[in-house]
């Protein structure tokens, strides 16, 4: 979760969690006629299990990942899984019962253009503009 910009007051910036939350996340480049099926969203959710399973309580957790305090048993964490393509109705069933949050690159595009972040992204000849791009992800970072 991005830290409260320094100029927005202490009172505003108050958090709605009282603790850090642990995102995992998946992101696909696939097709995007394609529909992303209950098979894929079943993997990923069984990756998430992995990765929980594997780093909660332990004593000695891998250097430069996630700070030592997200590695708690029964770790809170969104799940999120991207892909360029649409999802079918097997995938979002499967999303569903496991508290998957699906995003596909048209909702993620209907997002970017609605928020205006998009339009800052265009240069003159409407085209995208690489650079500001990347000086987006950065600042998100």
């Amino acid at each position: 979760m991005r830290i409260p910009d320094p100029e927005v007051p202490a009172e505003l910036a108050v958090p709605i969690l009282r603790r850090e939350v642990l995102f995992l996340g998946q992101c696909k480049c696939e097709v995007p006629e394609r529909a992303i099926d209950r098979p894929k969203i079943d993997e990923f959710q069984a990756q998430v299990l992995n990765c929980l399973a594997q780093y909660e309580n332990n004593i000695a957790p891998p250097p430069n990942r996630v700070p030592s305090t997200f590695y708690r048993k029964n770790e809170t964490c969104f799940r999120l899984y991207f892909s360029t393509a649409s999802f079918g109705e097997g995938a979002r069933a499967s999303a569903t019962a496991n508290d998957i949050i699906l995003i596909s690159g048209t909702e993620l595009a209907h997002e970017l253009i609605l928020s205006g972040t998009a339009a800052s992204w265009l240069t003159s000849n409407e085209e995208f503009d690489c650079v500001a791009i990347r000086q987006w992800a950065e600042e998100l970072v």
